[in-house]
C-alpha cells in the first residue's frame, strides 16, 4: 500500500468531488478520508480501515456512523482510463462502511440509497466521467 501518485491523485480528486457532490446527504464526514493505493494481488478492489465510534452523525436516512473511517484503500488497476463506474462504486462502498459491516442492516440499507442515488444523479455522473477519461489525455 502506497500514497497515490500525481497521475492517481487526479482520479482521487475526482471521486472525492462526486462524494462530496453527488452523495454529501448520505456520507457523515466533515472531512473525507485518506486514500490510500493497494499495489498487490489483493482479492478486495478496496478496503477501509474503520475505528468504533460513539455518538456519530446521522444521515438524511437517519443512519448513524457507527465508525470512522481512518483510511481508504483502493487497487491500483482502479485508477485508470474505462474504470470509472467501478472506482466510483468501490470508493463509496468503502466510505459507507462508516454505517456498518458488509452484512450489517445499516450498511445495506446505505448502500442501497446510494445506488438509487447513481440512477437519478446519471446525467451528473456521466460529467464526472468526461472528466475521468480526460485524466490520460492530460486534460
Amino acid at each position: 500500500v502506497r500514497t497515490a501518485n500525481e497521475r492517481e491523485q487526479k482520479y482521487l480528486a475526482i471521486l472525492k468531488s462526486i462524494a462530496l457532490d453527488i452523495f454529501r446527504d448520505y456520507i457523515c464526514y466533515d472531512e473525507l478520508p485518506e486514500c490510500r493505493v493497494i499495489t498487490s494481488s489483493a482479492i478486495n478492489e478496496g478496503s477501509a480501515y474503520v475505528h468504533k465510534i460513539s455518538g456519530g452523525k446521522k444521515n438524511f436516512l437517519g443512519l448513524k456512523a457507527d465508525y470512522e473511517i481512518r483510511t481508504v484503500q483502493l487497487k491500483v488497476e482502479l485508477f485508470a482510463k474505462g474504470q470509472f463506474a467501478e472506482a466510483v462504486a468501490v470508493y463509496m462502498h468503502e466510505l459507507l462502511h462508516q454505517f456498518g459491516g458488509d452484512g450489517s442492516k445499516n450498511f445495506r440499507r446505505a448502500i442501497g440509497a446510494m445506488a438509487l442515488q447513481m440512477l437519478k444523479e446519471a446525467e451528473r455522473l456521466a460529467e464526472y466521467q468526461k472528466k475521468w477519461e480526460a485524466v490520460e489525455k492530460g486534460v
